[in-house]
This record gives structure tokens, sequence and C-alpha cells, in this order.
């Protein structure tokens, strides 16, 4: 079954939800995540600007790692929530569900010296998860899954022929 999500079909399940719960709790289950906006964020004031209004803490943030949290207004009320990579080059990447991070990070730090760039179709998303995900990932690359940190990513990582940007994060509670 699948909805009109800004323009996206969005799958909503696949015929019987019993059934696939159990997949993505005893085996491993993939979801087309394309529709995730996968914003650049670059520049002097990248993290300083991507704090404002977001609830979790950046400045102890690790290259490689990833934070989840909030979005928030300046009355705290939810618009948003995502997750912020912290990458090599001092730039950052941001995953939303909105298409207006930009405008929300502007109002926020409208002085800011930062660049926000939406690669939603340059980075098409995949989501692998479950008890299974990691064997049948471990087993189209030559990269050590073990080795990946819960909220950890990396980049580039080749599976199957194909550079990727490969982050361990999930909604499933499971691999």
């Amino acid at each position: 079954t699948f909805d009109d999500f800004g323009g996206w079909l969005w799958t909503l399940d696949f015929g019987d939800i019993g059934r696939e719960y159990d997949a993505l709790r005893e085996g491993a289950g993939m979801w087309d995540v394309y529709a995730l906006n996968k914003w650049h964020v670059t520049g002097p004031d990248a993290q300083a600007a991507l704090q404002r209004g977001f609830t979790n803490n950046l400045a102890t943030q690790q290259v490689g790692q990833v934070r989840y949290g909030a979005f928030v207004d300046d009355s705290g009320l939810l618009l948003d929530e995502g997750t912020i990579y912290r990458r090599e080059d001092g730039s950052y990447f941001a995953f939303t569900n909105t298409d207006t991070f930009d405008a929300f990070v502007r109002g926020h730090s409208p002085d800011a010296n930062v660049t926000l760039v939406n690669r939603l179709h340059e980075m098409p998303l995949v989501s692998v998860q479950g008890p299974r995900s990691r064997e049948i990932l471990q087993s189209l690359s030559d990269f050590d899954f073990a080795a990946l940190g819960y909220f950890r990513f990396a980049e580039p990582v080749t599976v199957a022929g194909i550079d990727v940007f490969l982050s361990r994060t999930g909604f499933s509670g499971e691999l």
C-alpha cells in the first residue's frame, strides 16, 4: 500500500503487517527512503547554525558520529526530527523529513556563514534493517560491518560494486 508523501510514493505496508513485522524482527527488511531530505551543510559557522534549534549537543559530536534529535522553534515546539552527521572534512549532513530545512537554519542563524544544499536527488537512500542485515550486507562488501558502531557512519564504502555513504542508524531497534 502506498500513499503520497510530498509528491513521492511512500510505502505504508507490504500487505501483511504481521509478516512484515516478523521479517524485520527475525530476518531483515529493506525500505526505499529516497524521499528523506539530505542536506550538505558547509561553512565556518555550520556547527553553530545547526545547533540553534537542534535539541542534541553537537559540540561533543565526533567525526563519523551521528546525532539524532528534534528541530524546534524558539518556544520549543517540535517542527521536525532528524539526524546530523559530522564529516571528516568539517562539513555536515543533516537528514530531515521536510524540504524547508534551509529556511529553518537561516531563520535561527540569519547571519551565519553557512551553505545548505539539498542533495535529495544525488543521494538515494535504502534502509536495510533487522538482525540479518549485517550478514546480508557483509556478503556484498569487503567493509567490516561489525566494526561500525551504533549511530556511526563511514564513507565511501563499496557495497555490491557501488560506493555508498553508509550509516548505522535505524528506527526498528535492530541492526
